[in-house]
């Protein structure tokens, strides 16, 4: 017969992001959020060899240099962005910080994942194989990094990775016109793994996050209960004190 399902472990398998305490939700929206700035800040840069390789085949690198120009425009104004982030967040409450900036940062990770799928649109059909796999192997790795270190939002990364390697997955016909059949099945896994990887880790950011809640809860009872054996104490001292005090007055009554 089969053993029972631990209670703790299927706690955790519920577990869900609103579950946790504004603070709790705040912290996962500041990983996610500096993820996407890091990866918005990276993307230019990494775009820069792939123009020059396209200018050093002979061919009109434009296109791409114009789509590198506008994520360095991007990449100004989130960073512009992220400032007013953190001043929000030292000055107003976590609930407050939550329901101003997780609409800004969803639409980040959308647009963000809009514009890596963009990448693809303007080289589809226009460069070698070789030139193509390599820029899809670059963005499966960019995938694999999101999938980790921006699935503390779970919702955020999930509107990226769709847009982006959705995106990338249905221009494999054009990006790849003579090997497309053998490029597409393996798009598709991938979806399947690094939904499956983005999840697993999800789950693992808000089992932390609450771990680390429950542990400061459990300080703070804590603390209280000494305090309250601390009042206790001093209490009973204080009575015995009068107590011994009062008892000594008729004994030296009768001494004198």
């Amino acid at each position: 017969m089969a053993a029972a399902a631990d209670p703790i472990e299927a706690a955790d398998d519920d577990l869900r992001f609103e579950d946790l305490s504004a603070e709790g939700q705040a912290r996962l929206l500041d990983m996610t959020h500096n993820r996407l700035v890091y990866g918005i800040t990276i993307i230019p840069f990494v775009a820069m060899p792939f123009v020059y390789w396209k200018h050093q085949l002979d061919q009109n690198a434009l296109g791409l240099a114009v789509w590198t120009l506008a994520y360095f425009a991007a990449l100004a104004a989130v960073r512009l962005q992220f400032r007013q982030y953190r001043q929000d967040r030292a000055r107003l409450c976590p609930s407050e910080a939550i329901a101003r900036w997780m609409p800004v940062i969803l639409r980040m990770a959308l647009g963000h994942g809009l514009g890596l799928a963009g990448l693809v649109a303007v080289i589809a059909g226009r460069v070698p194989f070789e030139f193509a796999l390599l820029l899809y192997m670059s963005l499966a790795a960019i995938m694999a990094a999101n999938a980790t270190h921006q699935s503390p939002v779970f919702r955020a990364f999930k509107r990226f990775f769709n847009a982006a390697w959705g995106g990338c997955t249905l221009l494999t016909p054009w990006a790849f016109p003579d090997h497309w059949h053998l490029v597409m099945p393996l798009c598709i896994s991938y979806i399947l793994s690094i939904h499956r990887h983005s999840s697993i880790a999800h789950r693992f950011f808000l089992q932390q996050v609450k771990l680390e809640q429950d542990s400061k809860r459990l300080a703070e009872d804590y603390r209280r209960a000494k305090e309250q054996a601390e009042a206790a104490l001093y209490a009973k001292n204080r009575f015995l004190t009068t107590a011994a005090h009062d008892l000594r007055q008729p004994v030296h009554a009768m001494a004198f």
